[in-house]
Parts: structure tokens; sequence; C-alpha cells
């Protein structure tokens, strides 16, 4: 299966800040499990990939938006979604955080990319 990485520029200033070492683990890492993950399948190795539940279950919609333990430090915040049209998975790396600051950083994505996350929270909250 064929793999395609794009990168924003948020993530893009986040890896910069980071050190060295860190950098290269998450080259690897993505190197790693993107060679096993197969987005077609509709099943992604919770052990490795992980949604929040307030995001695992939007009405008509199956989200791709997922975070990504780095070691024991770093969270990635990313999309992993199938292209049929050019049979390959794409991900979207949006961004590397610390661990500490992951749910911020996730809920900001979310509420980005799924707006009716926010208007649950409204009417609900």
């Amino acid at each position: 299966m064929e793999r395609q990485f794009d990168i924003t520029a948020e993530f893009d200033y986040d890896l910069r800040q980071l050190p060295a070492a860190d950098r290269s683990l998450i080259v690897r890492s993505l190197d790693y499990w993107g060679g096993r993950i197969d987005a077609s399948s509709g099943e992604v190795p919770t052990q490795i990939l992980f949604q929040p539940s307030n995001i695992s279950s939007l009405n008509d919609v199956e989200p791709s938006l997922y975070g990504m333990r780095i070691g024991e430090r770093l969270r990635l915040i990313l999309t992993v979604e199938h292209d049929p049209l050019f049979e390959q998975d794409v991900w979207t790396l949006i961004r590397a955080v610390p661990k500490a600051q992951f749910e911020t950083a996730f809920q900001t994505a979310a509420d980005l990319l799924y707006p009716q996350l926010q208007d649950a929270s409204v009417k609900h909250g």
C-alpha cells in the first residue's frame, strides 16, 4: 500500500522546536507504523493510535483524527485516511506536542476539523 505524508505548518514548527533525538524518534515511528497500518481496512491498532472518547462517535462521520504515542514524552496529532482513487493512505501530521499539552492541542484540532463537536457541547453543556 502506498502512503503519503502531508505536514501542516504547525507540525513543521513543532518539529523544529524539538531536539534532534526526538525528531529522529518521530521519523522512525512514522516509518515503522506507516508501513503497518492499512487505513483501507478501517481497523487501526489502538496500542499506537488512539482517539479520545469525545471524538469516537460523531453522528454520520467516521473521524480520522488520532493521537499517536511517541515514546513516553511526545504525542502526535494526525489524520489517517485512505484515498481509494489513488490507492494510498494519506497521513496528515497536524501537531507534535509534549504529553502534558496533548489534550488541549487535540481538542483544538478536533474543533477545527469537526465543528459539530462544538455544536454538541454547546447544546449539552
